[in-house]
């Protein structure tokens, strides 16, 4: 999902003339509105989350079926963290100086 979001509004900016950066970037704001699943991935989190409360401790066959929780994956499948990705990377806000 943020993949896509950063695609969009990478083409968002082309379409309006805007890849080059010089645009008011300090005073552009980025509002994204998402719901919904996290899809194939975001369901084999949510079952290697909650699995063990339901049957108790998994084996290594199953532990090894799902993907494994790091500081890198959570971050990725957050639908709230993607208007802060699309500021950040394309350096959009207010600036402190």
């Amino acid at each position: 999902m943020q993949l896509l979001a950063l695609e969009a509004v990478r083409r968002a900016l082309t379409d309006a003339g805007c890849e080059d950066g010089n645009f008011d970037r300090e005073n552009t704001s980025v509002i994204f509105g998402a719901s919904g699943g996290l899809g194939n991935l975001g369901q084999l989190y949510a079952t290697r989350s909650e699995l063990p409360r339901v049957v108790g401790p998994m084996d290594d066959q199953v532990r090894n079926r799902l993907p494994e929780w790091s500081g890198d994956s959570f971050p990725g499948i957050l639908l709230n963290a993607i208007a802060g990705r699309i500021a950040n990377r394309f350096d959009l806000g207010v600036r402190i100086t």
